[in-house]
């Protein structure tokens, strides 16, 4: 005869749902722990980027900046191999009678640095002594899009 106790059966029960609820329990903080590692990962995922996107700012930055020093020092160029009468700044044209205050020609970059030694300009040799002629199909030659 298998008689038993209501107390045994609420206990048998008891027992059962504690384990149960124990495995839920893992189970949930298996899933928290699995969450905040994919979330740190993210995180980290985000900060590469936010970093990769600075550097590549300021390669545009640079490029921008490369890509104007070789427009300028092109209209420089072809400025100078211009006849001197075809240029608008030529003292074969009468000198305007107003003063303005406007930034120097462009043929006179030249004397402002284009044919300068400039350290971060790829192409340039020692100090002090221009490589200009031959940075100019260096320039040519970089990827501008």
């Amino acid at each position: 005869e298998i008689s038993s106790s209501p107390q045994s059966t609420s206990l048998l029960f008891l027992q059962w749902q504690n384990a149960h609820l124990q495995a839920e329990i893992r189970h949930y903080q298996s899933a928290l722990s699995s969450t905040k590692m994919e979330l740190q990962m993210q995180i980290m995922a985000g900060q590469l980027l936010e970093s990769k996107h600075s550097l590549l700012q300021a390669r545009v930055e640079h490029l921008e900046l490369d890509l104007g020093f070789k427009v300028a020092c092109g209209s420089a160029q072809h400025m100078a191999s211009e006849p001197a009468h075809s240029r608008p700044d030529s003292p074969a044209q009468p000198a305007a009678t107003e003063v303005k205050d406007e930034a120097p020609p462009i043929s006179s970059l030249a004397s402002m640095g284009c044919g300068l030694t400039m350290p971060t300009v790829p192409g340039l040799i020692g100090p002090g002594v221009s490589n200009l002629p031959n940075l100019m199909p260096t320039l040519q030659q970089l990827p501008f899009s």
